[in-house]
């Protein structure tokens, strides 16, 4: 039933650059909501709030690696920038 959608051939970075950024806003919102629960870490097992994070995460940012490879969006990019602070920050805790 779920079919994977082509994208149009014509798009450019400049047509994506909206949806890339409602993207980067909800990882930033999930950071946000991790970085306020931090008795999360004190559990011997993730709560069932945290797996449901740990998920949004990582479909997330599967799918922001995937645009920014396909648009080069570069290094220098605001957005660029912000993703990368985003996946640090998971990374750190060991989520992606």
């Amino acid at each position: 039933m779920s079919e994977e959608m082509e994208m149009p051939a014509n798009l450019t970075l400049e047509d994506v650059i909206p949806g890339i950024e409602k993207f980067v806003v909800e990882i930033e919102e999930e950071v946000k909501l991790h970085h306020t629960h931090p008795e999360w870490m004190d559990f011997d097992e993730q709560c069932n709030e945290e797996k449901n994070l740990i998920v949004r995460v990582e479909l997330i940012m599967g799918m922001l690696n995937g645009v920014m490879s396909q648009f080069s969006l570069p290094a220098e990019h605001d957005l660029s920038k912000r993703i990368s602070a985003a996946k640090n920050y998971f990374q750190k805790v060991n989520y992606i």
